[in-house]
């Protein structure tokens, strides 16, 4: 795979809670799945699709999650 330089716009992901973490009160088909979040930012340090990685967004938040 090819690695993406730092700076690149870039789309990571992660799981913030699992299945069995979910709130009692959520339906029970969305309780099935994880809770997901999925952020594009700008690429702090060059890596390759997979790597886990910490993004800047335009607001200026720093995220942690892996590369997609």
């Amino acid at each position: 795979m090819k690695e993406i330089p730092a700076g690149s716009w870039v789309l990571v992901h992660s799981i913030i809670l699992e299945p069995e973490q979910r709130a009692p009160q959520v339906p029970v088909d969305t309780k099935k799945v994880p809770l997901e979040m999925w952020v594009k930012g700008y690429l702090e340090k060059a890596a390759l699709p997979g790597d886990s990685v910490t993004v800047k967004t335009c607001t200026g938040r720093m995220v942690t999650g892996k590369l997609v």
